[in-house]
């Protein structure tokens, strides 16, 4: 795969990025009506031909894909359209079963539907779901669309989860509350105690937890990330997400998984009827075949996420600053000390050096405000992570 990729801003919506005194705030108002801007963002980066661009939005490995796995794509087990896809989505199921410690596991094609047929299982309309401040775009998106009040939390000190702000952004029509661990753009961990006082606020209350674990296979640190599925207690009700998309880099080619105590299935099941979809033979073929090979490929993506870390924090200078990670296949820039906020810095980078990012402030907060913060990729190659580095250091020189 292409080491740079190009977006077409010939979009109405991604050209106001990078229209001449263009406002964002304009951007994201546009976004509200057409969907989420981290959704498009992403997929019109990813979709659009070789160019002059390094594009470092989304977090699908790009790229770094290695040779076997190729291999298989270009040419899938033999006779793998007349083997039962339910033997292929045992394999899958078998591998997010070990991994999380739940043996209940619904697949489905992204995790983006896994998260909609959680809303559907576990609220209606008139409902309301707390969010953390600067999470995942896409889930207060799809709340909203499904008829659900969303409430922002503040976090805790470090930007972690804490289960006393929680409270405080709950109210009696409150039914879920939606965490994202390993944070998406934070990279932030719920750490075990954390996760703890949050399972039993829900619990004491009634509350359902929607726990996005998408990031977590992704471990550039070895940190301890705890999964809410090992960790839940009897008298918690909690649904569980994890897809392929951050971990296996097959070209769209992923599942998502949703992961529940047996109290759950019959509600899953009954909302994921709703989308009637099927599985590709092909996708669960390949998927099937990766998660069954003994090599370390998923160790070999955390430490290459790693060594990108490594290297940015080693040669990003000042006055730019990398933030410290949590996990997840995600890095942050801070442009504070250039005197410029996340959407200036991105906008920068983008216009003068064709490298794309994304803002932190374009993720939601109960309260618009500035962030000086912006994200980019870890899952490229490194001829990008080091065109990044040296499109970094440029531009804060030239400011300064």
């Amino acid at each position: 795969m292409p080491d740079a990729w190009h977006a077409p801003w010939d979009d109405p919506l991604a050209a106001a990025l990078h229209a001449p005194g263009a406002s964002h705030q304009g951007y994201r108002r546009a976004g509200r009506d057409k969907g989420s801007l981290m959704t498009r963002v992403e997929r019109e980066a990813w979709l659009s031909p070789p160019g002059s661009a390094a594009d470092l939005t989304h977090g699908y490995p790009q790229g770094i894909t290695p040779g076997w796995i190729r291999e298989l794509q270009a040419r899938p087990p033999a006779g793998f359209l007349d083997t039962p896809p339910g033997e292929y989505a045992d394999v899958i199921c078998g591998w997010f079963a070990r991994w999380s410690g739940c043996g209940n596991i619904t697949l489905v094609p992204s995790a983006t539907m896994a998260f909609a047929i959680a809303v559907r299982a576990a609220l209606t309309p008139g409902d309301e779901a707390v969010v953390l401040d600067r999470s995942y775009d896409s889930w207060p998106r799809l709340l909203a669309a499904a008829g659900v009040r969303v409430r922002y939390a503040r976090r805790g000190s470090r930007g972690l989860p804490d289960a006393t702000l929680i409270a405080r952004a709950c109210t009696r029509r409150t039914r879920v509350v939606v965490l994202v661990s390993p944070d998406n753009p934070l990279g932030t961990v719920c750490p075990p105690a954390a996760l703890d006082g949050i399972a039993q606020l829900c619990a004491e209350r009634g509350l359902t937890l929607i726990a996005d674990h998408c990031l977590a296979p992704v471990n550039p640190l070895g940190r301890q990330i705890p999964l809410v599925p090992a960790m839940a207690g009897e008298d918690l009700s909690w649904i569980a997400l994890a897809d392929t998309s951050k971990i296996l880099g097959l070209n769209g080619s992923k599942t998502g998984a949703l992961m529940y105590p047996p109290a759950w299935r019959e509600q899953v099941e009954a909302a994921a009827s709703a989308w009637f979809f099927q599985h590709s033979q092909y996708d669960l073929a390949v998927i099937a075949s990766v998660m069954e090979d003994t090599r370390p490929w998923l160790h070999e993506l955390s430490s290459h996420a790693g060594a990108a870390y490594a290297y940015l924090v080693a040669e990003v200078r000042a006055p730019l600053t990398v933030a410290p990670l949590g996990a997840g296949p995600f890095a942050l820039i801070d442009a504070a000390r250039l005197g410029m906020d996340g959407e200036q810095y991105a906008r920068l980078l983008s216009d003068r050096y064709s490298v794309l990012t994304v803002p932190v402030s374009w993720f939601p907060v109960g309260k618009e405000g500035p962030d000086t913060r912006i994200r980019l990729s870890l899952s490229r190659p490194g001829t990008v992570i080091e065109r990044a580095a040296a499109a970094l250091n440029a531009s804060a020189a030239k400011r300064a």
